[in-house]
């Protein structure tokens, strides 16, 4: 929701700290309160527990507003803007859930790895584009991007979330992956396949 940047396609989110979207969050927040979770995880590096908790208590008690821009240092390896932590969906989501449930701290779950490998590099430097043996399956990430987009923009966060979590759109996630990263390779050079294996070694 911070616009981080980090992701294959990256939504143009608006300002989740306006009146309605904050409307928005609470009504999201109630509706997960009810399923009464003992523990809530965040996607913050595991072993960065101790900042994020202590970030955590001061929405807590108080000293933080989850409606106001905040000024924080991310506890995280990639992200290096002070404005933008308030904003993400730790905070938004995962803080103020675990807040209204009373519990006294999060569990950040993240161990930050990036893809990217020299291989991928060198190929990418070659201009290497894998041979499409059949057609694609999965949609372009530049339409899916502007789908996202649009459609979060006249959506409720809700109404969004549920559609994101849809089976369509799940699948179409994983065989993507698929789809782009197995055949990116020659020879000896197995970049897109070790990216895949990166990823699931991370998640």
């Amino acid at each position: 929701m911070d616009n981080p940047g980090l992701d294959e396609a990256n939504v143009e989110a608006d300002d989740v700290l306006s009146d309605q979207r904050q409307l928005e969050l609470s009504d999201l927040t109630d509706r997960l309160t009810q399923w009464n979770p003992t523990k809530v995880a965040v996607e913050r590096p595991y072993d960065r527990s101790d900042d994020v908790n202590s970030l955590y208590r001061e929405y807590q008690s108080g000293d933080r507003s989850y409606s106001e821009v905040e000024t924080i240092d991310p506890p995280h390896p990639y992200r290096d803007e002070s404005d933008t932590e308030c904003r993400s969906e730790v905070v938004q989501i995962g803080f103020r859930l675990a807040d209204s449930l009373d519990l006294n701290r999060v569990h950040p779950v993240d161990y930050p790895m990036l893809l990217a490998n020299d291989e991928a590099e060198e190929l990418e430097e070659q201009g290497f584009r894998p041979e499409q043996k059949t057609a694609p399956t999965v949609r372009d990430p530049e339409a899916v991007e502007k789908e996202r987009t649009d459609r979060l923009a006249e959506s409720t966060l809700i109404d969004y979330h549920q559609w994101l979590n849809q089976e369509e759109e799940i699948r179409f996630n994983h065989e993507g992956m698929f789809e782009q990263l197995i055949p990116f390779g020659v020879d000896d050079n197995f970049a897109g396949p070790k990216m895949l294996a990166t990823w699931f070694d991370r998640n």
